[in-house]
């Protein structure tokens, strides 16, 4: 004979009220087990959190790692970033400090100063050199001017090669001195202007001058050991040819005596003019007589 357990209402009412604090209960342990692990968690597949994730001590990640960003959830961190142990991002600064070598494959773009404390390797194809669009300076003292492209240089500027200049080189001020050895001379191909006023023709090598050649030495001409001050050789006659710029003025050759007078020597209107064995009496060949020709 089955017995059966009949309740009443008194009995009823606590019977469901305690089932409602157990599941409560049972529903706040799930969730505070969701939110709250005191242990080590490990899963087979992957790892899905939705929201915020907080980690008090050090995350280890020892494979590939893939950190997905917006715009507007952008990966931060407010400490410095270690890689491999060796690199550092000073996060309050924001400035970068490498143990090794910085290499970077793309363009970089530098708004502020960039110094150097070591030795520097600029390396360029054709397609990709080094650019600056604003001044160079080194060491302090030189500065290229981005602007115009001009060179100006508080120090001495040596070029250990050759340089060639397509336009006018101009020397403002200073003593230049241009040296060279014996297969190195100095070459110009077109004429040589001094002061605007002496030019040497490259194409014929001959000296033209505005004003007076002076030379403090021996002068030779078609010798290149002059005996005395001035000397002329030539494997045929040697000729001294005077003439003057003016018509009917005539040569004039002009030295100096040992009692300090000078002399002149020129022909007379009354010369013969051809050549001729006999001279008709009374005939001036030349005058030879005191005085300056000017």
């Amino acid at each position: 004979m089955n017995k059966s357990i009949v309740m009443g209402k008194k009995q009823q009412y606590f019977a469901v009220v305690l089932s409602v604090i157990l599941s409560f209960l049972v529903v706040w342990a799930v969730a505070f087990g969701a939110s709250t692990i005191s242990g080590n968690i490990s899963t087979g597949g992957t790892l899905t959190v939705t929201g915020a994730s907080t980690l008090s001590s050090t995350l280890n990640v020892t494979g590939l790692t893939t950190l997905g960003f917006a715009s507007s959830t952008s990966i931060s961190l407010t400490q410095n970033l270690m890689v491999n142990g060796m690199a550092t991002t000073t996060g309050s600064t924001g400035n970068i400090a490498t143990e090794g070598t910085l290499t970077v494959g793309g363009a970089s773009t530098l708004t502020g100063a960039v110094g150097i404390t070591g030795l520097t390797t600029l390396i360029n194809a054709t397609t990709t050199r080094v650019s600056i669009s604003q001044n160079l300076m080194v060491n302090g003292m030189a500065t290229t001017t981005g602007s115009t492209g001009n060179i100006a240089t508080e120090g001495t500027l040596t070029v250990a090669g050759a340089t060639t200049l397509s336009s006018t080189l101009g020397v403002t001020s200073g003593l230049t001195t241009l040296s060279f050895a014996s297969t190195t001379s100095i070459s110009l191909t077109q004429n040589l202007m001094v002061n605007k006023m002496a030019t040497t023709t490259g194409s014929t090598g001959n000296i033209a001058t505005e004003g007076t050649i002076i030379s403090v030495g021996k002068n030779g001409v078609g010798t290149t050991t002059p005996a005395t001050e001035y000397s002329a050789d030539s494997t045929a006659t040697t000729t001294v040819a005077l003439y003057s710029s003016t018509s009917a003025v005539g040569g004039c050759l002009q030295m100096e005596g040992s009692n300090g007078t000078p002399y002149r020597m020129y022909v007379g209107r009354a010369d013969i003019a051809t050549t001729s064995t006999g001279r008709p009496a009374g005939t001036i060949i030349a005058y030879w007589e005191a005085g300056s020709c000017k």
